[in-house]
């Protein structure tokens, strides 16, 4: 990737790969808490939550408190630039895309879910 990729491109680049791979994502803005990732991710059952930066960005000490919490509890937590952006849209499209059916079926509004025996 080229060395003056923008934070907006990085995340462009997950948020397609995201997709790729049949998981859910979501862009946060302001004003959501201060240190919340910038993208928060559900991808064959395991909750991602990824921090973006351009090139020479670095991460606050909020946001590395941020993330520790998210991996003691048990979610996945990157922090994604220019330098790994390749390593890991080939780890989400290739190994973290979902292989177990959703088990909750319908999902439209005003549906229930249901569980079913498949």
């Amino acid at each position: 990737m080229k060395s003056s990729m923008r934070e907006a491109s990085v995340v462009a680049k997950l948020r397609d790969a995201i997709a790729r791979a049949g998981g859910w994502v979501l862009k946060t803005c302001p004003p959501v808490a201060a240190g919340t990732p910038d993208l928060l991710a559900c991808i064959g059952g395991r909750f991602v939550a990824v921090e973006c930066k351009a090139e020479h960005g670095k991460l606050s000490l909020l946001q590395i408190h941020t993330l520790q919490k998210i991996r003691e509890a048990g979610g996945i937590a990157w922090v994604v630039s220019p330098r790994n952006i390749g390593e890991v849209v080939y780890h989400i499209v290739h190994t973290m895309a979902p292989t177990i059916p959703n088990k909750l079926n319908p999902v439209r509004p005003g549906a229930t879910a249901q569980v079913t025996d498949t």
